[in-house]
């Protein structure tokens, strides 16, 4: 038996140190395959991190873009009040001009527009002077007696149609000029 018994002993001797190679092959392969994980989590991580830099520096810039835009819209605003404000301020103006200027004004209007049987709308700063202005004119109009609400200027009444022309209504009719030319003055 000791035949059988070295030879058994030789096999599991065998058989032992394969499976200690296999050990050490696993190990290795075990090693290899946790070194492999850790770089590809270093890789990921690094894309990560250059991924997380450049979504924060684009996050960074988009909210540098909604402030820019937020404060352009807040100073036009801004630009647009004073605007109107000098535009108003314009017209309350053209509403103290002298009666002289007023009388220039209002006669050129009437002698372009005003028809026969017209009747004509003035403010109540403003009857007295259409009274002397109806007497210079060519075709026979009335007055309202009735004064307007409005700065300065006239409506005539022509049947069911009124060629409104008040200061206010001159101004909302050339707003874009004055618009253009207010903001030239002011900000330029």
């Amino acid at each position: 038996m000791d035949g059988l018994e070295a030879i058994t002993g030789k096999i599991l001797e065998e058989a032992i140190a394969k499976a200690l190679e296999y050990q050490d092959l696993a190990d290795a392969k075990i090693i290899d395959i946790n070194q492999a994980a850790k770089d590809e989590i270093q890789k990921l991580s690094e894309i990560a991190q250059i991924k997380l830099a450049e979504e924060t520096q684009n996050i960074n810039l988009r909210t540098q873009s909604f402030t820019l835009a937020k404060k352009s819209k807040i100073i036009l605003s801004m630009k647009q009040k004073l605007i109107e404000e000098v535009i108003e301020q314009a017209v309350i103006s053209l509403g103290k001009l002298s009666k002289t200027q007023k009388m220039e004004i209002y006669l050129s209007i009437l002698e372009s527009y005003a028809k026969e049987n017209d009747i004509i709308i003035f403010n109540v700063e403003d009857l007295a002077l259409g009274s002397e202005l109806i007497k210079l004119l060519s075709v026979h109009v009335s007055i309202n007696p009735v004064p307007g609400e409005f700065i300065g200027g006239l409506i005539i009444s022509q049947k069911s149609i009124e060629v409104n022309m008040t200061f206010e209504m001159i101004a909302k009719q050339y707003s874009t000029r004055l618009n253009e030319i207010a903001s030239d003055v002011l900000f330029s």
